[in-house]
């Protein structure tokens, strides 16, 4: 279970505050204290949250130095889980602690992460062969 965020953890002791919640009216409103005009970061991130609800989307995979790809797009609460891969073992451990995101230290070459992260994802129960990533 060292793998699986906070947000995962918290399902198993108490799924029915989670299924009571309203990320879609939460994001909303979220958006509407943004000051004009909107970040392009920002912009990006909560696109993303958008398009993995209407795509229905297994999870939502960022590529990340330093965790601030990742943490945008936990500030939406997708419901659907958040992969952060990255390639620096601090930002894995510092990812660890935020909501909903699932950090991945990739080891490998730079040419094989997206791969990697998706056959992670596999491995641990986020996606099937075959499902929608963003």
């Amino acid at each position: 279970m060292q793998d699986l965020s906070t947000r995962y953890i918290f399902l198993l002791f108490n799924p029915l505050a989670e299924i009571s919640t309203n990320y879609l009216d939460f994001q909303n409103r979220l958006m509407k204290t943004i000051s004009k005009p909107v970040a392009v970061s920002e912009s990006i991130a909560s696109s993303a949250v958008s398009c993995a609800r209407q795509v229905d989307a297994a999870l939502v995979v960022c590529f990340t130095e330093l965790g601030g790809t990742a943490r945008l797009v936990a500030k939406y609460r997708p419901q659907t889980p958040i992969l952060a891969a990255t390639l620096f073992a601090q930002t894995a451990r510092q990812l660890n602690l935020c909501f909903g995101i699932v950090p991945y230290h990739h080891t490998g070459n730079d040419e094989d992460l997206v791969d990697e992260t998706l056959k992670r994802a596999v491995r641990l129960g986020l996606a099937k062969p075959g499902d929608t990533a963003i």
